[in-house]
């Protein structure tokens, strides 16, 4: 057997042979990696917020299309369709929301405890989005509301519009709207949010909330992007790029490194290890919703 670390890559259903690798290589490859899964593990929570909201706008979009091509405008809005969907994604929404709020506080603790510096800037990320914009604010009390009094009364209005001049293709506009006094009056713990929420318009928006609530995730990352290992994971996105030779838009898997080669007749057994390339896409995304 065979023990030779060659990079390789899998390219057309071949596997091409690079350069050779020595065990200092491999051994910072290794710390690379690491940092890459560090940094992975913490966006993906806030991706998964993201994706969240994303497959709500989605879903609402695909029924307000099927409801366009119905001929019956009335049989095509199924209201109570409409209501499953709204409940079903605003609390997988907002949970998400806070279990990503919970998991970097622990994380910052654990890493650095509660009398830090890091866990004052996290707070600071914190406090900053709930003392300045409402949506933060009210989606984070908003979770509690559900949490004791269930979903909250939401009416919405389906406005079309009919193209009579080329197709006659039907389409349709969704509002959302929570209901202040409706909100103030089941609920008594808004707290420090009450004044707020009695400042606001009787309709709210729900979907300019959620908007507004996907952009406060995304400025509380970029503000404490150093608290979560997002220098070293670009230090180590950069090294293993310097050693397969890519550029920084690549984002595949199809390199290897072939750690041992053991012929047997006219077998040919490679054990090899696979590059996880793959956990650049985490910093790439994070660095366009960033830029």
């Amino acid at each position: 057997m065979n023990h030779i670390n060659q990079l390789m890559k899998f390219s057309n259903n071949e596997l091409k042979g690079l350069h050779i690798l020595d065990e200092e290589t491999i051994k910072k490859i290794d710390e690379a990696e690491e940092y890459l899964y560090f940094f992975d593990r913490d966006f993906r929570l806030l991706q998964c917020v993201l994706d969240n909201h994303e497959s709500f706008q989605l879903e609402l979009k695909n029924q307000l299309m099927q409801g366009a091509y119905n001929s019956d405008l009335v049989a095509s809005v199924d209201l109570s369709k409409y209501v499953r969907i709204i409940d079903k994604w605003l609390l997988n929404i907002l949970s998400s929301f806070k279990a990503l709020l919970d998991h970097l506080e622990t994380r910052i603790t654990r890493n650095y405890g509660k009398d830090s510096k890091e866990y004052d800037q996290l707070k600071s990320a914190y406090s900053y989005e709930f003392d300045n914009v409402f949506s933060y604010a009210f989606s984070y009390k908003l979770r509690n509301y559900i949490q004791h009094c269930g979903m909250p009364k939401i009416t919405f209005n389906i406005n079309t519009t009919i193209d009579h001049e080329i197709t006659n293709q039907i389409e349709f506009l969704l509002e959302l709207d929570l209901h202040r006094d409706d909100l103030l009056s089941s609920y008594d713990s808004w707290t420090i949010v009450k004044k707020r929420l009695a400042e606001q318009e009787d309709e709210i928006c729900l979907l300019n909330v959620l908007d507004e609530l996907m952009q406060s995730l995304i400025r509380i990352f970029s503000k404490i992007k150093d608290l979560i290992s997002y220098k070293d994971a670009t230090e180590a996105q950069n090294y293993i790029l310097s050693i397969i030779n890519e550029d920084e838009t690549y984002q595949e898997q199809n390199y290897v490194i072939c750690k041992e080669i053991e012929k047997s007749g006219e077998n040919l057994k490679i054990q090899n290890r696979i590059l996880k390339t793959k956990l650049f896409e985490s910093l790439n995304s994070f660095n366009s919703l960033i830029n």
